[in-house]
């Protein structure tokens, strides 16, 4: 892993002669299903508790990238599901049909089986039929063995897009993603499953967020931009609480049971470690369809979230953008 921090010594914020704005950008997405984590209905033999954790830390803990702690939602949305159909045997290169129901409305879907051949990293011509279930798709082998797609991999697959919008109800930030939240002890994942969420309608996801945070920065004689994993002027762990409480902010203001406390600490971060960066404005830009993720939040037609924090006359204030 790359050192964080490789420039920090490169100035001082003494040195700095003008206010600056820090931008967060979107930097990448991972959505877990957690009826994949959690539920014992996809056979043992599939080891996908295991893979689930690896693919979480993978994500979150590039070998090749600069340390930053990841961000997650908690959010539900109308559930998808197959409608069954028989299994299906097909020919090289054919496609297949297939419909899905996302909340109330139905929608027909059509993917190549090579696409499902390579997401599965086999040769198209093992993969001798389709089993369709309602959550997924199990792709039988030649060798009698097989893998499972589930009804979102699938979607993605098909470059189809979810008419739905997720709804956040938990956003944290973490040191072991892999283990939180799912180690059955996280009162936000309890909440959510307890308090919003409704198997008849719903399916959950935590969705892991990693953000790159950088600024333009005017020092005597230079002008230049400059990543804060390279500096580190804002430490590992305030960047993540920083980008924590913003999206409480934007998202879930009146749903944290310490919402005021996230507030104020947001406020006195920027009255005191960020005044003494020059920093004034946090500028975030989501853009979620570039990130991998597979959902939308705030609207069911626009995947780009762009707003501004600043702190103005001793109050929190923020304000969307709508031209990023």
């Amino acid at each position: 892993m790359q050192n964080r921090g490789l420039f920090k010594d490169i100035f001082k914020n003494s040195q700095i002669t003008t206010t600056r704005e820090l931008k967060i950008t979107l930097l990448k997405s991972l959505d877990i299903w957690v009826f994949t984590a959690l539920s014992n209905e996809i056979n043992d033999n599939t080891n996908i508790k295991s893979s689930i954790q690896k693919q979480i830390n993978d994500f979150c803990f590039p070998q090749d990238d600069f340390k930053r702690l990841p961000v997650y939602y908690i959010s539900i949305r109308p559930k998808v599901r197959i409608i069954k159909c028989k299994k299906m045997n097909y020919c090289d290169n054919s496609s297949m049909s297939f419909t899905i129901t996302e909340g109330t409305k139905k929608y027909k879907i059509k993917t190549k089986i090579q696409s499902i051949a390579n997401f599965l990293n086999v040769d198209v011509k093992e993969i001798t039929e389709v089993l369709f279930q309602d959550k997924y798709i199990f792709c039988k082998y030649k060798n009698d063995h097989g893998m499972i797609i589930t009804v979102y991999d699938l979607l993605n697959l098909s470059e189809f897009r979810l008419q739905e919008k997720n709804e956040i109800y938990y956003i944290g930030y973490t040191k072991n993603p892999s283990k939180r939240p799912f180690d059955g002890n996280h009162s936000g994942l309890n909440t959510v499953l307890y308090n919003y969420y409704d198997k008849r309608e719903h399916d959950i996801f935590i969705s892991y967020q990693q953000f790159h945070v950088n600024s333009l920065i005017e020092v005597p004689n230079m002008v230049f931009q400059a990543s804060n994993t390279m500096l580190d002027e804002i430490a590992i762990t305030t960047e993540a609480k920083i980008i924590e409480s913003s999206l409480i902010e934007r998202y879930i203001p009146n749903l944290r049971k310490n919402y005021l406390s996230e507030s104020g600490y947001l406020k006195n971060v920027f009255i005191q470690e960020l005044n003494d960066a020059k920093i004034e404005t946090l500028n975030f830009l989501l853009d979620y369809s570039i990130s991998g993720s597979l959902f939308r939040y705030r609207n069911n037609y626009n995947s780009i979230d762009n707003f501004r924090i600043a702190v103005k006359e001793n109050k929190l204030e923020i304000q969307h953008i709508t031209k990023p």
